[in-house]
């Protein structure tokens, strides 16, 4: 089956969700042929903030210069939006610009670009095949912001992902720490509400995951640079995840801690607008300060253990399945 999958990045420039995305895609369909955006751009189209739709008009010019048929091309949000083909195209929304504004940008720099000009390039793209959402989040947002019909289908988590002694996680990961530990992962911005996770650390330490430089601190472990294949290390080191982002699409780390049988303590977005909490752990109001503590208490003092039957929803065999059944059915 001859596939394509056009991204702005790969794994190895940006180590984000989306990246992580087209790596599990790549597995599923191995030969498939991965064309992404040139790094530089002009000074031009920076300064006006057009990065990623410059980047993404470059994808689909390297694309259209292949000039091969394909069984089916994955366009990831709109990398490519300017693609004509006849090769069925799958459009994979990991997030709507429209949505995210809404929710986690008020007040910022780059809203109006957010909120008004990159919905204009998502919308070029959703009459041009079949649209898929990576969760019921998404579809609700591809349906209210733009009148348009998707399908879901769930992003996964590999098997490399499952419980580690929490003592032999630490020793290897030269973690001198016996006593509660809790775990971030991600950007150190408002967005994934890291100013949340700072006033958390006065009172329990936290390991940081980042792929931004930062110092650590008596109670912030910052580590950097982390490899994809050590974080189920880092995650059975610690007792709970912390996730207080004021806006998620999806959440890897969220089912990323589930697969590695530590309960999260997270915003109520992404998959968790869809999840009980009894099944995970603690589900907060976005923002909520003192609702993160009191989850982070509980968590901790019941010895909480994720549902199995949620970690098995995040399966690669049942991603595999869902993808290799909707390239079958436009192909």
């Amino acid at each position: 089956m001859k596939t394509a999958i056009i991204a702005l990045n790969d794994y190895n420039q940006v180590k984000g969700g989306t990246e992580v995305f087209t790596k599990h895609l790549h597995t599923v369909f191995p030969e498939s042929t991965i064309i992404t955006a040139p790094q530089n751009i002009g000074q031009i189209f920076a300064k006006a903030g057009f990065q990623n739709e410059y980047r993404s008009w470059k994808a689909g010019k390297r694309f259209l210069e292949i000039d091969d048929q394909f069984d089916a091309i994955f366009r990831n949000a709109y990398a490519g939006w300017n693609i004509k083909t006849r090769s069925p195209m799958i459009n994979i929304f990991h997030f709507t610009y429209s949505g995210f504004s809404r929710e986690a940008m008020q007040g910022t720099k780059g809203r109006f670009q957010a909120k008004y000009i990159s919905p204009f390039f998502e919308k070029l793209c959703l009459n041009k095949g079949v649209n898929i959402a990576v969760s019921a989040k998404v579809q609700r947002e591809l349906k209210r912001y733009y009148k348009t019909e998707s399908k879901v289908i769930e992003n996964a988590v590999p098997d490399i992902f499952h419980n580690i002694p929490k003592e032999k996680a630490r020793e290897e990961l030269n973690i001198d720490y016996s006593g509660p530990l809790g775990i971030f992962v991600g950007r150190t911005d408002r967005t994934k509400g890291f100013d949340i996770v700072s006033k958390i650390s006065k009172s329990i330490k936290i390991i940081c995951v980042t792929p931004n430089r930062l110092q650590s601190t008596d109670n912030i472990i910052i580590r950097t640079n982390v490899e994809y294949e050590d974080m189920p290390k880092y995650y059975s080191a610690a007792d709970f995840l912390i996730f207080p982002s004021r806006y998620e699409s999806s959440g890897y780390s969220v089912m990323e801690a589930i697969k590695c049988g530590i309960p999260v303590v997270a915003s109520k977005t992404g998959i968790l607008e869809d999840i009980d909490a009894e099944d995970v752990g603690a589900i907060v109001e976005i923002g909520n300060e003192e609702g993160y503590m009191k989850g982070i208490e509980n968590v901790i003092k019941t010895n909480f253990v994720p549902s199995s039957e949620i970690a098995r929803r995040f399966s690669m065999e049942r991603f595999k399945k869902e993808y290799m059944e909707l390239v079958k059915e436009i192909a």
